[in-house]
């Protein structure tokens, strides 16, 4: 975890970083030194924007929205037992709210689903 807690010290390096990387041209390598240099990860970084910015915050709200808005759909179709089929669609979602910037690359490489995968476990 970082340093930064403080909203002021938040802007701070977000104006920072979006100046570096204007001065690079987008070269990641510069920016994710940064990120490292200041012991944040690109996922934290990612969630303080989507935080920011109304945008999907967490895995816990991602699998949130699909149990809501996709797996009813997934559940009529296929069945509730079938984990591949709900798996198959998370994947298919998360592809399209990664491309449609919605979801940061960094989320959806380290995000996996938390809904109903994972409350099924328990029962």
């Amino acid at each position: 975890m970082s340093d930064f807690n403080s909203m002021d010290e938040w802007q701070t390096l977000s104006e920072y970083l979006e100046e570096l990387n204007r001065r690079s041209y987008g070269n990641d390598y510069t920016f994710l030194s940064v990120l490292e240099a200041l012991n944040i990860s690109p996922l934290e970084l990612a969630e303080y924007y989507a935080e920011e910015n109304g945008l999907i915050e967490n895995a816990e709200e991602l699998g949130e929205m699909f149990d809501r808005d996709i797996l009813p759909s997934v559940v009529e179709q296929y069945g509730k037992d079938d984990y591949p089929a709900i798996r198959e669609a998370f994947n298919n979602w998360t592809d399209g709210l990664c491309r449609d910037g919605q979801l940061a690359e960094s989320q959806y490489q380290e995000y996996t689903y938390q809904g109903y995968e994972a409350r099924a476990a328990f029962d």
